[in-house]
């Protein structure tokens, strides 16, 4: 898909030896055929989520664009994420160190700003001269992603905490001795996760009851460990956000253990896990760090 007609400026500041280029532009909205996979692109527009998705299609090698800022909820580098999760490496330049659309200086004088975590892991740090972080880009190999472990406290009192996680992968140490709402499911894998950890409740996604228990079999195994959990009503929080389970969650399964606390079909997720949360400190005598 060409957006420019051809005729719009691509400078051609570095070639290497298979080929891979630095190609400079003034607006990401300057590409066309000429561009290839093998490309690093530094374009005057600014480098916000609906810029660098002009861009996306190409899978360049990386991409530079202008921070503009980056002003009001870092709008001016909003699309490094998107780029991240097209596995392509960016960075933005600092505004204070070279014009907004023009190209050639930034690549010229530019210094860049932010870098996303694919450019942070060939290299690429703020402060860097923009004709170093791509050639970073266009040389190297990107290092493996670095999966953020974001967990959210959505309440702690005498009785312990309660954790947020979006997926169970974002599990580490710090749930351990709480209660977990979940964006996953009640898989047989999930139990597989949270086994090395002394939890006193889970309360996950029935991701829509699929077959066979296939979304709420972990539970079982949870209820062998004398572990309380319950999934709730797909239809009442989002798959794949661990707050949304906590704030508008309503159970529709629960396993015995869960089942014996008085938690059951309709009951709010907030609910249970604070019935999880006591009921495991009365047990053990120990309530979760805060």
């Amino acid at each position: 898909m060409a957006l420019s007609d051809g005729t719009a400026s691509h400078d051609l500041v570095w070639t290497g030896a298979d080929g891979s280029r630095i190609v400079c532009m003034d607006s990401m909205g300057h590409v066309d055929e000429r561009l290839s996979p093998s490309d690093v692109v530094v374009a005057g527009s600014h480098t916000a989520a609906c810029a660098v998705e002009l861009l996306l299609h190409l899978r360049l090698r990386g991409v530079v664009g202008h921070a503009a800022g980056p002003g009001l909820r870092a709008g001016g580098v909003s699309g490094l994420a998107v780029l991240d999760r097209a596995g392509v490496p960016g960075a933005a330049v600092d505004g204070d160190s070279a014009p907004i659309a023009d190209g050639r200086a930034m690549y010229e004088r530019g210094r860049v700003l932010l870098a996303n975590d694919g450019a942070a892991s060939l290299g690429v740090t703020a402060g860097m001269p923009v004709p170093e972080a791509t050639l970073l880009m266009a040389t190297g190999r990107l290092g493996p992603h670095a999966v953020r472990k974001i967990q959210h406290v959505v309440h702690t009192g005498q009785t312990g905490t309660v954790i947020a996680l979006d997926t169970i992968g974002h599990a580490d140490e710090r749930i351990d001795g709480t209660v977990i709402c979940m964006g996953s499911h009640s898989g047989t894998s999930m139990a597989d996760y949270v086994e090395r950890y002394r939890l006193h409740g889970t309360i996950t996604n029935d991701a829509g009851d699929p077959p066979e228990r296939s979304a709420v079999r972990g539970m079982d195994r949870l209820d062998e460990r004398g572990i309380p959990a319950a999934v709730v009503d797909g239809t009442t929080a989002a798959v794949g956000d661990g707050r949304s389970t906590f704030d508008t969650g309503i159970v529709s399964q629960v396993n015995a253990c869960a089942a014996r606390l008085g938690i059951g079909p309709g009951t709010h997720a907030a609910d249970a896990a604070l019935r999880m949360l006591a009921a495991g400190v009365a047990h053990t005598g120990v309530s979760a760090p805060r």
